[in-house]
C-alpha cells in the first residue's frame, strides 16, 4: 500500500493463526470475554499485529509496550508521547498507520451495497456534500459514499472523538484528491490537517487523516 514517506502504513488480511504471547494480561482478560471463537481470534490477532509492529517501530519488545487509552477511548503509548498510531479493521482486511509528524486516524470499508445510503447521506453528510453526491452518476454513488464516509471516519478517528464528533461536522471535497473544507474549530485549522487516499483493491476504500504540528 502506498503511502506517504511520514507514515508506516501496515495491512493484511488475517488468517486462522491465533498463537500469540505478546498480549498483555488485560488483553488477554478481554479476550477470554469472547463467547464466540471467531471474533476471540480475530481480537487476539490485531491487538497482537499492533503490538509487534509498534514494538518494531520504536525498537522494543511487544511484551513491554504501555498501550493505554484516552477517556473516548483511543488507544495510545504512554512511553512514546510522540508516536501515534491508529488501527481499522473490516470483517478479515486490517490496516494499522505510524508516524511521528501527529495525531492519525485511518479507516477502510468494503465497497458494498449498503441499506439505508441514502438515509446516511442526509445525516451524515453536509449540504454541500449531500448536493455533490446527489448529482453524481448512479454508477459513482455508492464508491464516492465510502470515500466519504471513511475521510470523516479517519479524521474523528485521528482527534480521538469516533462518530460521536458527528460525522456532519467534517466537510470533505474532492478535487480530485481528498481535502478537508471544514472541521470543528476546536481541531485547529484546516491546514494542519492532511488527508491520504492510499492505491488500494478495488473493492476497497481506505483513508488516511494525519495532522501535521505547526
Amino acid at each position: 500500500m502506498i503511502m506517504d514517506k511520514t507514515i508506516a502504513c501496515y495491512s493484511g488480511c488475517l488468517d486462522d493463526d491465533t498463537a500469540s504471547t505478546v498480549l498483555s494480561v488485560e488483553e488477554w482478560r478481554q479476550a477470554k470475554r469472547f463467547t464466540r471463537p471467531e471474533r476471540r481470534r480475530q481480537f487476539i490477532q490485531i491487538r497482537s499485529l499492533v503490538r509487534q509492529h509498534l514494538a518494531d517501530y520504536v525498537g522494543t519488545q511487544p511484551q513491554q509496550l504501555n498501550i493505554l487509552r484516552t477517556s473516548a477511548g483511543k488507544p495510545y503509548l504512554a512511553d512514546y508521547p510522540d508516536v501515534f498510531f491508529n488501527l481499522s479493521h473490516c470483517q478479515n482486511n486490517w490496516v494499522l498507520v505510524i508516524t511521528t509528524t501527529g495525531r492519525i486516524g485511518v479507516d477502510i470499508e468494503l465497497i458494498r451495497p449498503r441499506n439505508g445510503m441514502q438515509a446516511l447521506v442526509k445525516r451524515c453528510f453536509s449540504a454541500a456534500e449531500q448536493q455533490s453526491w446527489n448529482a453524481m452518476p448512479e454508477d459513482e454513488k455508492q464508491r464516492r459514499f465510502y470515500q466519504y464516509w471513511t475521510a470523516k471516519e479517519a479524521f474523528v478517528k485521528a482527534v480521538g472523538q469516533g462518530i460521536a464528533l458527528g460525522l456532519d461536522k467534517v466537510q470533505i471535497a474532492f478535487t480530485p484528491q481528498p481535502q478537508l473544507l471544514q472541521i470543528p474549530v476546536e481541531y485547529g485549522e484546516i491546514r494542519q490537517w492532511r488527508l491520504l487516499m492510499p492505491a488500494n483493491e478495488n473493492e476497497q476504500v481506505v483513508m488516511v487523516c494525519v495532522e501535521s504540528r505547526l
